[in-house]
């Protein structure tokens, strides 16, 4: 099952609708790196998304979950963050923020410091929850 189809039937998804190709391209641009094939396939079906304990950040008008103006914004506060690295969400703890680079690897960091690898791809860092929620 790939990351579109496994969003689709969570019944938590609060999405803000598709997004056209032409958008995404342009937003790549402006950060300056190509977004993972996972990622591009989430916003594009679901622009900006909610789901599960996740605020991911997208395409939208809310300045707050863009994630453009989030990753200008976190690459000024931490200029270790590499260029081929964007901010998918803020984790909501201790100032980590959760990025993907552009081969798909999930990533943590906070202001100062270098990323830690946490996950292989969104799926991989999605799936966390269930067992969270399963050992509830």
């Amino acid at each position: 099952m790939d990351i579109v189809e496994y969003l689709r039937k969570r019944d938590d998804l609060i999405d803000n609708g598709a997004i056209d190709d032409t958008v995404i391209d342009n937003a790549e641009k402006k950060i300056g790196t190509a977004f993972a094939d996972d990622y591009r396939s989430v916003i594009s079906n679901f622009g900006q998304l909610s789901v599960g304990f996740h605020d991911f950040y997208g395409i939208t008008q809310i300045k707050l979950f863009d994630v453009v103006l989030q990753t200008e914004a976190y690459r000024k506060k931490n200029p270790l963050i590499p260029n081929n690295m964007y901010v998918i969400e803020d984790a909501g703890i201790d100032r980590i923020m959760v990025l993907q680079d552009n081969t798909g690897l999930i990533y943590a960091s906070q202001p100062g410091q270098s990323p830690v690898e946490i996950a292989n791809s969104l799926m991989e860092y999605l799936k966390r929850d269930e067992i969270v929620e399963d050992s509830n």
